[in-house]
């Protein structure tokens, strides 16, 4: 009989948790989106010319390797433009600079220490690193400071895993596991704000 040692182990809760995480960063991903859609009803005339000369700076290039032909990419001016090219980290790099998003101007109240708090925009983009990294390594991550939110015990890991982790799966993480389950609780709780419930965040006045 095949029996799993402590490495399968490991690796099937390290996948339950980077599938996790990578669906509640694509809805969280998507509420950016739509909230800086939403923005640009009401944006003054000059966050919009901003946002159209730093898009002007996207056209670039294609390459046609079978006709060999390097390809001007178009970019048509459209007063209505939705920006759809822009990036988040580049939605939340604007928004810090121009602060058109009201929405995004709160902070995350720690999972782990109650009196610290952490800006939404710095978070996410630390966030965007870890599902960057994600992208190319899911065994060995090494993840750093600049990629996570804040790192919580597994007791914290416990409490607030409602359900979908036991304590036996806790047990047997990685420091890596840790780390991308600690952000995804983050995550959940950016989604929630940004989406009207603030019982666990506060707005920057």
């Amino acid at each position: 009989m095949f029996r799993k040692n402590q490495s399968d182990i490991e690796q099937k809760v390290k996948a339950q948790v980077i599938f996790k995480f990578l669906n509640e960063f694509n809805i969280v991903e998507k509420d950016i989106r739509t909230l800086f859609e939403k923005s640009l009803d009401s944006i003054s005339g000059d966050v919009r010319e901003a946002l159209q000369f730093f898009y002007g700076g996207k056209i670039g290039s294609t390459t046609d390797v079978g006709s060999e032909i390097l390809k001007i990419k178009e970019l048509r001016f459209d007063k209505s433009n939705k920006f759809k090219d822009y990036t988040t980290t580049q939605i939340l790099r604007l928004n810090e600079q121009y602060h058109f998003i009201n929405e995004f101007m709160f902070d995350v109240v720690s999972l782990q220490r109650p009196l610290y708090k952490y800006d939404f925009q710095s978070s996410m983009r630390k966030i965007i690193n870890m599902r960057n990294i994600l992208a190319h390594e899911i065994i060995v991550c090494n993840f750093k400071e600049r990629d996570i939110v804040d790192i919580l015990s597994k007791e914290n890991i416990e409490k607030n895993a409602d359900g979908f982790l036991d304590s036996n799966d806790i047990s047997q993480m990685d420091e890596d596991t840790v780390a991308i389950v600690s952000n995804y609780f983050y995550l959940c709780k950016m989604h929630n704000m940004l989406n009207g419930n603030n019982s666990s965040s506060e707005t920057i006045v």
